[in-house]
């Protein structure tokens, strides 16, 4: 039975399956804003196409890139121009697109089936799971010194070619492989990403002490660091066998796919996202406007929800904020979260509010917002404000009127006069303001 693919794409909330392949997927490009799919296929989504290459065109599978005629092992885009691999059992050939038509690199080589990669502004080809690799020079592709074991990934990183065995990474340096330090014994490499200037790998983890590996990591200069964990969520349980199967490197998101269920706290089935970077928000606070004495609300929208080292802090004016009473007598909450609430707010709490986002990488403050409460105008019917409207009122009103005291202004045109006396009994004799 021949194989299928099945692609999905991601529309930045769910994912979306783009149809199938009657083939093997093995890269997608985006070349010229065309999502551009590399394998051994030759129809996508029920279309004709190829063979080995298709086009995304936002709803639908296409031919793209045509005349290549050969099935595709692997793509690469090397000083902006797509790369393709095609390899036989024995031999390799790679071509490059000249923006009209494909074009042969060198002359075929002794390989098999392999995987291209674009380092250091050089081509280099490895097969996978064996020691040889080729790097295209003066014109023509040549054998490397023999890897220091079965490559099994290739990255550039930094502008050097640098390759993983099972056990250890090796990066090659003057035309010589120079190795890293190695892993712990109870892992095994899967993939290598560079991401943000720092070299990570991605492992086979099998029940290795938590205290000494992750299923990713990345290496800071001299030494390999976890950089996430991904394990069962039950405190105690044994560690199951987390695999990841490739890292992918997008601006200041790592992506990382492979066999998991959970991440430092969080849901995540096969696949997951790691923003690495100073604190980004989508929304920043709202302004706004409440009654006196009802609840006051601000919000922000984190690009990224559940980092540990991620922490708030509300402030009013600049000042920060803490949870608890306030001198002027309302309650603050969520002065640490991405939520604050003001409880009995009174004009005391108006002022511009913002938070500070902090994490491990830097730390931004959200735009200001300002808080407005209103207080409602006393009922001038109710002149001495003791809860009821009758003689008492009258008589108050009066002599403040008689003494032009400006509380008798009680239609507020910033006098003291007959006008006044009309809106009192007016407000008077209606037994009331509701």
């Amino acid at each position: 039975m021949q194989s299928q693919s099945t692609v999905a794409r991601f529309d930045g909330e769910d994912w979306r399956i783009a149809g199938g392949l009657n083939g093997v997927l093995e890269t997608v490009l985006i070349i010229d804003g065309v999502p551009t799919a590399f394998g051994q296929f030759t129809s996508a989504g029920g279309q004709p196409v190829g063979p080995g290459v298709a086009g995304w065109f936002s709803d639908r599978w296409g031919p793209h890139l045509e005349g290549l005629n050969s099935n595709v092992r692997s793509a690469v885009m090397h000083e902006g121009i797509p790369h393709a691999l095609s390899s036989t059992s024995t031999t390799s050939t790679v071509f490059r697109w000249t923006g009209s038509a494909w074009e042969q690199v060198g002359g075929a080589f002794s390989l098999g089936p392999g995987r291209i990669v674009s380092a250091g502004g050089e081509l280099f080809v490895y097969r996978t799971n064996s020691s040889t690799v080729f790097r295209f020079s003066g014109g023509a592709w040549a054998a490397l010194p023999t890897a220091p074991g079965n490559v099994i990934a290739a990255e550039d990183a930094g502008g050097q070619l640098t390759i993983a065995t099972s056990s250890s990474v090796f990066r090659l340096v003057s035309g010589a492989w120079e190795a890293l330090p190695a892993f712990p014994a109870t892992v095994s490499l899967r993939t290598l990403a560079w991401h943000n200037g720092t070299l990570h790998a991605g492992l086979n983890w099998g029940g290795s002490p938590l205290s000494l590996t992750s299923p990713i990591m990345y290496f800071d200069g001299s030494q390999w660091v976890k950089s996430i964990l991904i394990h069962p969520p039950r405190v105690g349980a044994p560690h199951p066998y987390v695999s990841i199967y490739d890292l992918v490197s997008d601006g200041n998101i790592l992506h990382a796919v492979g066999q998991f269920t959970y991440i430092s706290g969080v849901t995540a089935e096969s696949w997951a996202m790691f923003y690495s970077g100073p604190p980004r928000l989508l929304t920043h606070p709202a302004a706004t406007t409440v009654d006196a004495d009802s609840a006051a609300y601000f919000s922000i929208d984190p690009e990224v929800y559940h980092d540990p080292s991620q922490t708030y802090s509300w402030r009013k004016d600049g000042a920060t904020l803490v949870d608890g009473p306030t001198p002027g007598g309302s309650v603050i909450s969520g002065a640490t979260t991405p939520y604050l609430r003001i409880t009995g707010a009174n004009e005391t709490d108006q002022g511009e509010y913002s938070v500070r986002v902090t994490n491990g990488c830097g730390q931004m403050t959200s735009s200001a917002a300002p808080l407005v409460v209103v207080t409602s105008a006393p009922c001038p019917a109710d002149f001495n404000q003791d809860g009821g409207v009758d003689l008492a009122d009258v008589e108050a009103f009066y002599m403040a009127w008689e003494a032009c005291d400006s509380a008798a202004d009680v239609n507020a045109d910033g006098g003291v006069d007959g006008s006044d006396v009309e809106t009192f009994f007016i407000a008077w004799e209606a037994g009331g303001c509701d």
